[in-house]
């Protein structure tokens, strides 16, 4: 057996794998087994941390209790929730008002842009004209004062907290025209709409009662049952070990099928290359 033939492992028709790529290859399945043993167990702290302050959050599935763990500064808690906007907001175009607005006013536009016309080697353009509704209003207005189970809050999530509809023509104190789907027609060629949301809702959720004060707010959800919404928050550990594993592996073997695919004639010296250039298998 000649001296190239002794440094290739296995070749087939598209690659070959020498020895010290083998040896290489190790190396970095190693690094990457140890890289990924990382990762792995620092996701795993991530969920027991996660878990572990889901699991010391208190249930509340009354009003009283809610009051009774706000006044002892609870902190974390997933609990029913009667929500109430106190300070609404309304405008003069619209009739009522609503815990926030958003509108919206669209107009259509004409525009153009030039279209290739392409003829064997010859490129000639023509000018298209075409149509859209662009935007050139938009404004909203929301409310920041709520009661959580009749306990006063301020927050910047009101979206969160009521549903949306869209007003109709009939709430409409400007004149228009007619209504179709969400907009409202003012004239052919412009159209508003009107975003608003109502100012009562029940649902669970998810805070922190501290300093006598509602805070850090996470999330609100149509539902009647904390207890619930709690179990679902928690994280399978086991889910993540798995899946990160999995992805680790799958990177590891694409890596190293990369690494031996190309040509690593750096990993032998000058003098061993030309030795073999002469040499048969």
């Amino acid at each position: 057996m000649n001296k190239k033939s002794k440094r290739i492992l296995f070749e087939c028709d598209y690659f070959t794998i020498t020895k010290r790529e083998a040896l290489v290859s190790i190396i970095i399945i190693c690094v990457l087994v140890g890289i990924s043993m990382l990762i792995s167990s620092t996701i795993s702290n991530k969920v027991d941390e996660h878990n572990s302050k889901i699991n010391r959050t208190q249930v509340c599935e009354t009003k009283e209790m809610f009051q009774h763990l706000y006044n002892t500064n609870a902190g974390d808690v997933i609990s029913n929730a009667d929500v109430v906007c106190t300070k609404p907001v309304s405008i003069d175009k619209i009739k009522g008002k609503y815990s926030y607005i958003v509108y919206k006013k669209e107009e259509y536009t004409r525009h153009t842009r030039l279209v290739p016309i392409r003829s064997g080697k010859t490129t000639t353009y023509i000018t298209e004209v075409y149509y859209t509704w662009d935007t050139v209003d938009y404004k909203t207005w929301e409310s920041s004062d709520i009661n959580i189970n009749d306990i006063p809050c301020k927050t910047k999530k009101i979206k969160i907290f009521f549903n949306a509809k869209y007003l109709s023509k009939k709430d409409y104190n400007g004149k228009s025209k007619y209504q179709s789907g969400n907009e409202i027609y003012l004239t052919s060629s412009t159209r508003v709409s009107y975003k608003v949301g109502g100012l009562k809702s029940a649902g669970v959720v998810y805070c922190n009662l501290r300093n006598d004060s509602i805070n850090d707010i996470s999330y609100y959800i149509n539902s009647n049952n904390p207890q619930r919404e709690k179990e679902l928050l928690l994280y399978n550990p086991t889910a993540y070990i798995v899946a990160t594993w999995i992805t680790a592996i799958v990177l590891i073997c694409i890596i190293v099928f990369i690494f031996v695919y190309f040509d690593n004639s750096w990993l032998y010296s000058r003098k061993e290359l030309s030795e073999n250039e002469h040499l048969d298998y």
